[in-house]
């Protein structure tokens, strides 16, 4: 009996030992780290120009009021560069527009350019494919003078943006796009008139003496010579417009 018991106890305490240390089975392993994701770099914004616009319509019309060092003027409503074409003998390489006189030539034109030679307050202008308005003659007496085309006018008026030229009266100039596509409001000179203009317009500085609002297909709405370089100051502002919407 004794033998018997001690037999039994053997048996039980190898079982217990082999429980404890857990012999044959796999051991467990710590969790796999996943990478951290790479971050994908943000593209930078583009910026979209603004859509070709008409910026000197041919058959718009519009009276201007202003102001000088000597007084009040205006010019009565008329078309802003009317019809017929003088042909294209000073714009053939900008392609088959045409050249038209423009009526208010000083819209467009410095009053420094005009004191030096009365005869560009008269100027041609023409436009390439894209829009863009030159300047490319002047006439006097019915006749056309060509000059050195030069840009007044982009189709696309984009903020920051410019271009430089010889003016009409051979004077160097950079042009900057002051702001492009705002809402200004503009009020006709005092005289016979008091209309308001409210609407988007895109300002271009043309060196020091020269100031230009320009309205998508209306056409020049403020001229401003502050009276730099020894010319005069003028503001010249449009009102009583007369939009033809079909105007090249």
């Amino acid at each position: 009996m004794r033998r018997l018991l001690l037999g039994v106890c053997f048996l039980a305490a190898l079982a217990a030992a082999g429980c404890g240390a857990n012999y044959g089975t796999t051991p467990t392993t710590g969790a796999t780290a996943t990478p951290a994701p790479t971050a994908t770099p943000v593209p930078t914004a583009t910026p979209v120009p603004v859509k070709a616009e008409n910026y000197l319509p041919l058959t718009n019309q519009a009276a201007y009021n202003g102001t000088t060092s000597g007084g009040v003027f205006a010019y009565a409503s008329t078309a802003l560069a009317p019809p017929p074409s003088l042909g294209t003998t000073c714009s053939a390489a900008l392609g088959t527009f045409g050249e038209f006189v423009v009526n208010v030539g000083l819209a467009i034109i410095p009053v420094s350019d005009v004191q030096f030679n009365g005869a560009y307050a008269t100027p041609v202008i023409s436009k390439n494919s894209t829009g863009d308005v030159y300047v490319v003659g002047y006439t006097s007496g019915g006749t056309e003078t060509c000059v050195q085309s030069y840009p007044i006018a982009k189709a696309q008026m984009v903020k920051g943006s410019g271009w430089t030229f010889v003016d009409i009266a051979g004077v160097s100039r950079s042009a900057v796009v002051v702001s492009d596509h705002v809402t200004a409001t503009f009020i006709a000179q005092p005289g016979a008139v008091s209309t308001t203009y409210t609407g988007i317009v895109s300002q271009v500085a043309y060196g020091s003496d020269q100031t230009i609002y320009w309205a998508a297909g209306f056409g020049p709405v403020q001229t401003i010579n502050p009276g730099a370089s020894g010319n005069f100051a003028q503001t010249l502002t449009a009102h009583n417009w007369v939009v033809d919407p079909a105007s090249k």
